[in-house]
């Protein structure tokens, strides 16, 4: 869905260009040391301990070095709408526009359940890793086997007061547009009795889906008040969800491409911050 303008995207200059190619000079390690770790660590640690040590700081650091090498910073409203009560999980449903909110959303909701496609637990070492996290593996080609392996792990996952983060539009999209949400999400949180958290959020602006450039600016996540699927159909549940982070990703691409557009006129230049309504 898509009634905006179109954006354009600035040339960027060498030193972002630079900066970008650090983040991953620093995401290869990290990403080392916290595969590493969790292989050791394993025998000795429950999940949430594990989580917080393997997935938490290695999230919190790629966060923080794209904040400081690339100026790529972050805020969080609608905190009041955290969720309080952990004797059951949530269904965390958020648009997916880049990388960036994959790594900053485990820190937000912790710890959480998260669905990967199966082929990520064949990488060597990696894929290890990430099977001791305990996520939920399905098998994307077959979908009837795959909304059977969420429904019945994400059930006791959610019993056991995790929550469990979905990205319903399955794929990263450009800024501008949303795609249809799938039910998956939707129908689990309605199949365990627990609220879906809604979250919108504009980091595409300055981290874009399959681009190698990351633009200095600052994202904006927003956490929407909890959406009940007691007394109701999981269809009118999808669409509260939907609609919620439509109408909230639009505002915050609104709002931030009025402050960029203002910022480049004081300037009178293109410094190349993030990417702007044209």
């Amino acid at each position: 869905m898509s009634d905006t303008a179109p954006i354009h995207k600035p040339r960027a200059s060498l030193l972002i260009k630079l900066k970008s190619f650090l983040i991953y000079v620093v995401m290869v390690p990290a990403a080392f040391f916290a595969n590493f770790f969790a292989l050791v660590l394993n025998p000795f640690l429950p999940k949430s301990k594990l989580f917080h040590w393997v997935i938490g700081l290695f999230s919190f650091s790629i966060v923080h070095a794209a904040r400081l090498i690339c100026g790529v910073k972050f805020e969080l409203i609608g905190k009041d709408n955290l969720p309080k009560d952990r004797r059951l999980g949530h269904v965390v449903m958020a648009n997916h526009q880049s990388t960036w909110e994959t790594f900053y959303l485990q820190l937000v909701f912790a710890p959480n359940t998260v669905i990967l496609k199966r082929e990520l637990v064949f990488i060597p070492f990696f894929g290890w890793a990430l099977a001791l996290m305990r996520p939920i593996f399905i098998d994307r080609n077959d979908k009837r086997s795959a909304m059977g392996q969420v429904l019945s792990k994400g059930v006791e996952r959610l019993q056991a007061g995790e929550d469990i983060l979905i990205f319903p539009e399955g794929t990263r999209m450009p800024v501008d547009h949303q795609k249809a949400f799938s039910k998956g999400g939707a129908v689990l949180a309605h199949k365990a009795g627990v609220d879906i958290i809604p979250v919108a959020h504009n980091a595409g602006l300055c981290w874009p889906a399959r681009s190698f450039i990351k633009y200095p600016g600052l994202i904006t996540v927003s956490v929407g008040p909890a959406i009940s699927t007691k007394d109701r159909s999981y269809r009118e549940a999808l669409a509260e969800a939907e609609n919620w982070v439509y109408q909230e990703s639009r505002r915050l691409l609104a709002m931030q491409s009025k402050k960029l557009e203002e910022k480049l006129s004081n300037h009178n230049n293109d410094s190349g911050v993030c990417r702007f309504f044209h």
